[in-house]
Order: structure tokens, then C-alpha cells, then sequence
């Protein structure tokens, strides 16, 4: 007695325009993108009374959706060369990110709109002191429209190369998501045939990350074949996780409000293998360890 179904609308481009000095130490690129989905889609599970089978009919669960998506900036490289050697590559650009979301289902009285803006600077610098050596640094800010202050991402890498098939990878980045309305939650209960509402806390900040890992990476190429072999370890420390807490009911079912958790973390190891014979036969097999925890229990939907 439940049915469901889904029709999208998808329209994307992009567009990307180089410039290189004539050293070839210099480049520049501009880009921008943009898409559009419209969705129309129906959730609904059939009433038992004659009185709900009747507003089932009169008022069916159609739903509409129009996300649009808009991306452009500019980015500048810059390559400093010593003794024959690529030593500096500094990058810096800015980029702007604009997005409207409407989402509406009449019946359930459900109506979203959103709109976000997020422009940001970045800057980022490679220095190789050793052929077998390369250090990355790196921040960004961004200033969304959602969160009162801007958020500042730092993120470093080192790259060793201890021999000709084998490199060590270590890294750590930091990054945030916005304390927007619209996102994967809202739908959740819609597939079963109800609807839960999702609102914001006014007390509600941005979820902060703070990611740690370091990696192994081993290839060896004969004349026959390529295998590779790669093993990761991984560390995501959540600061201000969102989680979802059950704020009551109204006529339409129950109301969960989005609220900051008191922390997070996520770490693992994956496992990666590659094998290719002759480019006619590719293998890839992989295996991922994982633990999620909040610090604090938290109810989730």
C-alpha cells in the first residue's frame, strides 16, 4: 500500500580558460560551473478510513524540488626553479559558490527555501627541498552567509619518497559544514510514508573537522603488468557535531530539532590493491576498518 516514485530534471555546463606565461612558470585559470535539478517525486502510503482514503485522493503527497548550483573563480600558479630544480609552486585564487534550494510538498504543508553564498580566498604553497621531499601548507577562508564569522581551514602534507616505487603520505586538514536547513535529514522519513519536520536550533553553530592521516603507497611495474598496494590510516576529530533530538509532534507527525552534539570522531583503516596485465584485465580490491562515536549519546532518527 505504499508507493513511491521520482522524476529528475538535470542541466549542467562548465567552462575553464588557461593563460601560461611564455617560461611556462606561470599560469592562470578561470572556471565556472553551474546545474540545475528539478525533481518532481510522490511518497505516500495508502489510508485505512474512508475520510483519509478520500483526502488521500483530493490531496495526493506530490512533492517539487529546484536546487540550483553556480561555482566560478580564478586561481593563479606560480613555479620558482633552482639549480634545474622545481623548488616553490605558490597558488592562490578566489572562488564563489552561490545555491537556492525550494523544496515543497502542499500536502504535508511543507515548504523550504534556502539560499546560500559562500566566497572564499585560498592560498597554497609546495616547497620540494629534496627530489624525494615535497611540503605542502595551505589555508583558506571561507564566509557564508549562515555562519556569523569566517571560517579559516589550514591543511599541511608531506610527501617522502623512500625509494623509486614506494611514497609516504602524511596529512591533516581542517574544514566545516554550515548550519543550513536543507539536506539528506529531511527526507529520511518521507520514504516511509510520514513526514518528520527537521528544524534548526537557534543556538545551532557550524560543525567544525579536524582530519589527520598517513598513508603507504607501493607500485611495481613489469613488462607484463602493474600491482599496487596501498594502506591508510585516517583520524576525523568532529567539534559541534550536528545530531537530531526529538522536539515534540504536530498534526502531521513528529518534529525533530537539529542541534549541536558535544564532539566526534571517526577513525580507521583502509587497504587498497590494484592489479593491471596488459591493460586488458584491471583488478581492485579494497578493505575498510571504521569507528564512528559521539562523546555523548546522542537519539538518532
Amino acid at each position: 500500500l505504499q508507493a513511491e516514485a521520482r522524476e529528475h530534471r538535470i542541466s549542467l555546463g562548465n567552462a575553464e580558460y588557461r593563460l601560461r606565461s611564455l617560461d611556462g612558470f606561470s599560469d592562470a585559470i578561470i572556471y565556472a560551473a553551474f546545474q540545475q535539478t528539478s525533481r518532481s517525486h510522490f511518497t505516500g502510503v495508502f489510508p485505512d478510513s474512508l475520510a483519509d482514503i478520500q483526502k488521500y485522493i483530493d490531496n495526493p503527497n506530490n512533492g517539487e524540488d529546484m536546487i540550483g548550483f553556480l561555482q566560478g573563480g580564478v586561481q593563479f600558479n606560480r613555479r620558482y626553479q633552482r639549480n634545474g630544480l622545481m623548488k616553490h609552486t605558490l597558488t592562490f585564487g578566489l572562488e564563489w559558490i552561490d545555491e537556492f534550494i525550494r523544496d515543497e510538498i502542499p500536502a504535508y504543508n511543507y515548504r523550504i527555501k534556502q539560499h546560500i553564498v559562500n566566497p572564499s580566498a585560498f592560498v597554497q604553497h609546495v616547497w620540494k627541498p629534496h627530489a624525494m621531499l615535497s611540503i605542502l601548507s595551505g589555508i583558506r577562508v571561507d564566509k557564508h552567509n549562515w555562519i556569523d564569522n569566517p571560517v579559516w581551514s589550514p591543511r599541511m602534507g608531506i610527501l617522502y619518497k623512500p625509494g623509486k616505487n614506494s611514497q609516504i603520505r602524511m596529512g591533516y586538514g581542517a574544514g566545516f559544514r554550515a548550519p543550513q536547513a536543507h539536506d539528506n535529514d529531511l527526507h529520511i522519513a518521507f520514504a516511509g510514508g510520514g513526514v518528520s519536520w527537521v528544524q534548526m536550533s537557534p543556538l545551532l553553530r557550524e560543525e567544525q573537522s579536524r582530519s589527520f592521516n598517513l598513508s603507504w603507497t607501493l607500485d611495481k611495474a613489469t613488462v607484463n603488468h602493474i600491482q599496487g598496494f596501498t594502506l591508510d590510516a585516517f583520524y576525523n576529530r568532529l567539534r559541534n557535531p550536528f545530531v537530531l533530538e526529538n522536539a515534540g509532534n504536530d498534526p502531521f507527525g513528529e518534529i525533530f530539532e537539529k542541534r549541536n552534539g558535544q564532539g566526534a570522531s571517526v577513525k580507521g583503516i583502509s587497504a587498497e590493491y590494484r592489479f593491471n596485465y596488459r591493460k586488458k584485465m584491471q583488478l581492485q580490491a579494497g578493505f575498510t576498518v571504521q569507528q564512528s562515536l559521539y562523546d555523548t549519546a546522542a537519539t538518532l532518527i
